[in-house]
């Protein structure tokens, strides 16, 4: 009678144990599965936008000209990526100051530019230009909260 009550306990333990298992692996891959299609859709917004700004600048554009327009002799760019790279080249080659660069990972960063978290605390500047597109109303919302600098989202420069 113990082996049948023991055996019976032992199914029941594998199936309980089978049910965890595939509960835990589904949750997971629904994570996983979500994760992959926001980072599909962050690079389709950053191919989209680098494709509008080649064709901006193919028409004799520069992201300066709005820069200079609003009065901005000097700014600083938060987002060290391929665009923050790239907005700074732009800026410096027509003239624009850029003071200092802004990131989340500044701390673990190198750069030649002076780079601060947006905890710590920066110098002032005429602007920030914020080059991380698909972010920009919640990175807008936190310095606003930190600083009365203006912010300027890279998009809007193209």
């Amino acid at each position: 009678m113990n082996f049948v009550l023991f055996f019976i306990v032992c199914v029941i333990c594998f199936f309980i144990g089978a049910v965890i298992s595939f509960v835990v692996t589904m949750a997971y891959q629904d994570y996983w599965f979500k994760k992959k299609a926001d980072e599909v859709r962050k690079f389709k917004e950053l191919f989209n936008f680098a494709t509008s700004w080649i064709a901006y600048k193919q028409s004799g554009h520069s992201i300066s000209e709005k820069i200079k327009r609003n009065g901005y002799e000097q700014v600083a760019v938060y987002g060290m990526g391929i665009l923050g790279e790239l907005a700074i080249q732009e800026l410096e080659k027509d003239g624009i100051k850029v003071s200092f660069g802004l990131d989340k990972n500044a701390d673990i960063m190198y750069r030649k530019l002076p780079l601060f978290t947006p905890e710590d605390e920066f110098p002032e500047t005429d602007a920030i230009i914020i080059t991380a597109i698909s972010s920009f109303d919640e990175i807008s919302k936190e310095l606003n909260c930190r600083t009365k600098i203006p912010t300027v989202n890279l998009k809007s420069l193209v």
